[in-house]
């Protein structure tokens, strides 16, 4: 059986910041960085031993988040954020690079960016074509 909920506003002035308040609420619970792109596919100069990518972001929150960890698949990818926090509106790069040696073909790597925004993850995901030498 169904039953309706009917908000009365009998409640004088102070029911309105309340009813303000949820209807704000969802612009701050969405997820607060935006990626340019969460997965890039390139392909390494030839004769190169490393290749150097960047994922760009902008904190899209109305409050800053920090980035608290970046956790890589392997020793051989390695990435860092250009700061720890990003106030709202700001734009942020994630750098991350690919030690390729002896590597030819397609290769995969991923990364983890966890920030504090309710320990919110994002993964990333470098695709790189390898010449072979």
């Amino acid at each position: 059986m169904r039953r309706l909920v009917f908000l009365s506003l009998r409640g004088g002035p102070r029911i309105v910041p309340a009813i303000a308040l949820l209807l704000v609420f969802p612009a701050w619970a969405k997820a607060q960085l935006a990626w340019e792109s969460t997965e890039l596919k390139q392909t390494a100069e030839a004769g190169s031993y490393q290749t150097v990518v960047h994922f760009s972001f902008r904190n899209a929150g109305g409050y800053p988040v920090s980035v608290k960890k970046i956790k890589t698949c392997c020793g051989c990818f390695r990435a860092e954020a250009d700061k720890k926090t990003y106030r709202p509106g700001e734009t942020g790069v994630i750098e991350a690079v690919f030690n390729h040696v002896k590597m030819s073909g397609v290769q995969t790597r991923n990364l983890t960016v966890v920030t504090d925004d309710r320990n919110s993850t994002k993964r990333l995901s470098l695709t790189l074509t390898i010449p072979k030498e």
